[in-house]
């Protein structure tokens, strides 16, 4: 049987699902276009979104939704969000980890 994975556009509510032998890793985003646009589309289903900490930085957010209410941008600021392209910004980008173990 497949193991399905969810991902999601940013800043909207649309979804994409994938469905992958087991053995397969799937990746972590994955872009579509739609008229000519590129669309990236991250994983949601099994990754870890939560802040947590940053290198260099002094304290950590443990927010839930820090990197979920708008997905691949940090609320708090500790992080550049995935599609920032400002060579100046020396913040860290947002890394999606896959989760283990994690339970409901």
């Amino acid at each position: 049987m497949d193991v399905g994975y969810t991902f999601s556009a940013r800043g909207t509510l649309e979804r994409l699902s994938v469905y992958v032998p087991p053995e397969f890793e799937p990746p972590l985003s994955v872009t579509v276009t739609r008229d000519g646009t590129d669309v990236v589309f991250v994983r949601l289903s099994d990754v870890e979104l939560t802040c947590g900490a940053v290198s260099g930085v002094t304290g950590k957010c443990t927010s839930a939704e820090c990197h979920r209410r708008v997905i691949g941008e940090c609320q708090c600021g500790r992080h550049k969000g995935l599609l920032d392209r400002d060579p100046e910004d020396q913040r860290p980008r947002i890394e999606l980890r896959a989760a283990e173990g994690r339970s409901t």
